[in-house]
């Protein structure tokens, strides 16, 4: 779905959805030409999907140790404008998480803020993006950015 909102009041100015996975296989099967060139595109993110549900971070236990007394975390992306991109936790140099990217990911960043306080409890500090993966938490909403917040303050566990 794509939608558009007001920047000054927020007011939903428009809303165009997107057929459904299973409405562009019906289309295709009936011979739909756009349809039929919209099924790669289809199986690649189906992949991403299943990938993503394989690898994402789900519990603390998944996560390493750490020592450190005061944890600030860098929320970053690799490999952004290709098939394996992902988001990468780190702190400082040590890659602590690595999972499967998605525009506008700003709700994954709350999940995987509430999992590291449950990992790392009150040391945890901060999650920060970096300016390259801001583009890809935020994507086009305007308001997206109030969705998040780097402290672990609004962190209820």
């Amino acid at each position: 779905m794509f939608d558009v909102s007001c920047p000054k009041c927020s007011k939903m100015l428009l809303v165009v959805p997107f057929p459904t996975g299973e409405q562009v296989e019906e289309a295709a099967a009936a011979g739909n030409v756009d349809a039929i060139n919209t099924l790669p595109l289809l199986r690649r993110r189906e992949a991403l999907w299943e990938r993503f549900e394989r690898t994402k971070l789900k519990a603390p236990e998944q996560l390493p140790d750490l020592q450190e007394e005061k944890i600030d975390l860098v929320w970053d992306t690799e490999n952004a404008d290709g098939e394996d991109a992902n988001v990468v936790i780190k702190a400082g140099d040590r890659v602590l998480w690595r999972e499967p990217l998605f525009w506008e990911c700003w709700p994954r960043f709350n999940q995987v803020k509430v999992i590291l306080r449950q990992k790392y409890g009150r040391r945890c500090r901060s999650l920060t993006p970096t300016d390259r993966s801001q583009i890809w938490l935020f994507g086009d909403s305007l308001s997206a950015s109030s969705k998040v917040s780097f402290t672990f303050d609004d962190v209820i566990t």
